[in-house]
């Protein structure tokens, strides 16, 4: 192995560090970071008495809810909804992952495939998260797998960015984030999280790369939503057979940014549709509701600057698959279907589909039916209106747990992707513009 004397590891610890809620790493002044930070110790204890494991569509990213890079107060760089969208953008994958073994995160079940005579056998299995703090697994997540800014550059100068810190809130709900706790239980994430930083430690190294340094020009991901409501308090006054909604709304987030891609995806606002338990009945929206649940005849129309960009509704599923893979690439998972949590089983009755740990149908993956839908924007924003439909349908004679997600609050994820620059200028500073 060869070794670099202009290299220097360290471990910081967080200055702040609130239970379950946030941990904030600042930086020394005058120093030249590597991107290639890693965040250590990340993990969740619980009271079950059972082993149990981190859900299966995101692992441990599960764990994030927004990753934030700051200079003071300035956002360099941010993700939010983190769990959301890295689940999203980590089942990404190329077609030979696809035919071949589905793509393994950090601390889920995942590894998983078949033999010759059909058998699923287990490989790899993941550490289980247990009842002890000192017993649960550790895992680690790097910075360059969350943030745009760390796979753009190579450096952070402190002697720019002044005032560097890096957020991590996480997710308040732990127990949410596991597979098959009881909702009597609760979680906790763990305390004491570490990151691992390199940084320049020869003076003439550093000279070098801060004469050369001109700034960092990458792809941001910008976020914004807006809800979705149910069309009916009481569902039971619904037609028999649904009835489809509609509704608009402008994304202000977005204005006067270049955008490039679009993706939308939809999640219940209900917090009792959750993971059931084995046996428990039907889980609608698996993976502690990280996923977006699949909506029965979808419609999506934008209007860009005034005019609209598709010339009708884009409502087919073949058009949703095409223009999706064509904007963001192959999945690893479904991306839409015909019936609420169930892929590829026709709704023509609106049927009750149950889908739990104990269905085997989804049982191995708690991905399917994802419902996304993105699409090209390649525009300079002035005003941008989202439109989206849906089927709401009234409840079904059975009654079960997760009834309520057949007409629940709907939150619209909308996602951006869009261009950004922090610009030297001659004092000695910065300005961050959209271009």
């Amino acid at each position: 192995m060869e070794y670099n004397s202009s290299i220097r590891s360290r471990l910081v610890e967080p200055v702040l560090d609130l239970a379950n809620d946030r941990v904030e790493f600042r930086f020394a002044a005058d120093e030249v970071i590597k991107t290639n930070m890693r965040l250590l110790n990340l993990g969740i204890s619980t009271e079950a008495a059972a082993n149990t494991n981190f859900n299966t569509k995101a692992g441990v990213i599960s764990m994030l809810d927004e990753v934030t890079l700051y200079d003071n107060n300035e956002v360099l760089d941010s993700i939010r909804p983190a769990d959301n969208w890295l689940s999203f953008h980590h089942n990404l994958v190329s077609n030979r992952k696809q035919i071949a073994i589905q793509n393994v995160k950090i601390g889920n079940s995942k590894n998983q495939s078949t033999n010759n005579s059909g058998q699923v056998s287990v490989y790899n299995l993941q550490p289980y998260v247990t009842n002890g703090v000192d017993t649960t697994s550790n895992f680690t997540l790097e910075l360059k797998d969350l943030l745009p800014i760390c796979r753009a550059a190579d450096y952070l100068p402190t002697q720019l960015f002044k005032n560097l810190r890096l957020v991590i809130k996480f997710k308040k709900d732990a127990t949410s984030l596991l597979f098959n706790v009881p909702a009597t239980d609760t979680a906790s994430i763990k305390r004491n999280p570490l990151l691992a930083v390199d940084m320049l430690n020869n003076d003439q190294v550093v000279a070098q790369v801060l004469s050369s340094y001109r700034g960092i020009a990458f792809n941001a991901i910008e976020y914004d939503s807006f809800v979705d409501p149910t069309l009916e308090t009481t569902p039971t006054t619904l037609p028999a057979g649904g009835k489809q909604s509609k509704v608009s709304k402008r994304l202000f987030g977005l204005q006067g940014k270049f955008v490039n891609r679009l993706m939308i995806s939809r999640t219940p606002m209900l917090a009792a549709d959750k993971v059931a338990d084995v046996g428990a009945g039907p889980c609608l929206i698996s993976s502690g509701g990280l996923r977006a649940v699949c909506n029965i005849h979808p419609s999506y129309q934008l209007a860009v600057n005034g005019a609209n960009m598709f010339v009708h509704e884009i409502t087919d599923t073949a058009e949703i698959v095409a223009m999706t893979t064509d904007t963001w690439g192959n999945f690893g998972t479904t991306i839409t279907g015909t019936s609420f949590g169930r892929q590829g089983i026709e709704d023509a009755n609106y049927t009750v589909m149950n889908v739990s740990a104990a269905d085997n149908i989804t049982a191995l993956t708690k991905t399917s039916s994802d419902g996304y839908f993105g699409c090209f924007v390649q525009n300079r924003i002035q005003s941008i209106d989202l439109s989206v439909g849906r089927l709401q349908r009234p409840l079904p004679a059975q009654t079960i747990a997760a009834d309520s997600v057949y007409v629940s609050d709907q939150l619209v994820n909308v996602w951006a992707e869009v261009r950004k620059s922090i610009v030297l200028n001659g004092s000695g500073g910065y300005s961050i513009i959209y271009n």
